[in-house]
Order: C-alpha cells, then structure tokens, then sequence
C-alpha cells in the first residue's frame, strides 16, 4: 500500500505523528541506522532497524531513499518497510 505524500511542515508533522506515537511515543522502541549509507550526487540510501527498547531487539527495519536537493534539504522520502 503507498503511503500517503506529504508536502511541507504541517503536512509532515500530519503524517509522521501517528507513526512516532506508534513506535516511538511509548518509549517501547527506537530507531537506528545500519552502517553502508551511500550518498550519490542528490540521493541518500540507508536502512535502519527498529528496535525495542527494553532488550535491543530488531523488531522491523526498512530502506530508506532520500533525495536531496542542492540546498541540502529533503526533497523526496521514499520508504521500503521490511526491505
């Protein structure tokens, strides 16, 4: 299923909030990137892990793809959960 495109702060804030309250705002995971990020002319590629916070367990994970524009911000995010 795609997920839904954001564009600009409130929009982001809209469609990232439910996913940190989810993950994140119980304080019963966390994220962290793997090692091998590969930045190329625009695009950053790198996975990351989810991880429970109790034990340290990888729970999920994904790829993530960002295309960056020449003033360095965030232009596109693409998410690949499980990748």
């Amino acid at each position: 299923m795609p997920l839904p495109r954001a564009r600009g702060y409130d929009a982001i804030e809209t469609r990232v909030t439910p996913s940190y309250e989810r993950f994140v705002g119980k304080g019963e995971f966390t994220f962290r990137a793997r090692t091998g990020a590969v930045r190329l002319d625009g695009m950053v590629q790198f996975r990351r892990d989810t991880v429970a916070v109790g034990g340290g367990d990888v729970v999920g994970g994904g790829l993530e793809v960002l295309l960056v524009g020449a003033d360095g911000r965030i232009r596109t995010d693409y998410m690949f959960p499980g990748a």
